[in-house]
């Protein structure tokens, strides 16, 4: 739900009004996306999936950050993205998940309930 909720604030709502363009050479020979460089829609809805999971699943929050980092430089590094584009797009990923996170905890039981929805 956070990757959706991102994506959609990212794209649909920030993107439109946020005109600027994409770094200088993003378009030499290959096809450049004609929406606002600002922010970075794969940063936002990446960083807040994988925020969300952190809240989840601590542990697998470490090889999934460690991928998703690696994802966001290579989006700097090939000129898709300006650095800004990139912390906006995490910021909001972030932001998303923290919301997400108080608005819609997760179900707690209390020790030694069953959860298998079977007996009791």
């Amino acid at each position: 739900m956070c990757y959706l909720v991102a994506a959609f604030v990212a794209n649909l709502v920030i993107k439109p009004l946020v005109r600027r363009r994409r770094p200088q050479g993003a378009d030499e020979g290959r096809i450049s996306p004609v929406t606002s460089s600002f922010p970075s829609g794969h940063t936002a809805s990446d960083s807040a999936f994988v925020f969300g999971v952190a809240q989840e699943s601590p542990l697998l929050a470490i090889p999934l950050a460690a991928a998703a980092t690696a994802a966001h430089w290579s989006l700097i590094q090939s000129e898709k993205h300006h650095v800004s584009d990139v912390l906006a797009g995490g910021a909001i990923g972030l932001g998303v998940a923290y919301i997400m996170r108080k608005s819609w905890p997760p179900h707690t039981f209390p020790r030694g309930a069953v959860t298998t929805g079977g007996g009791r």
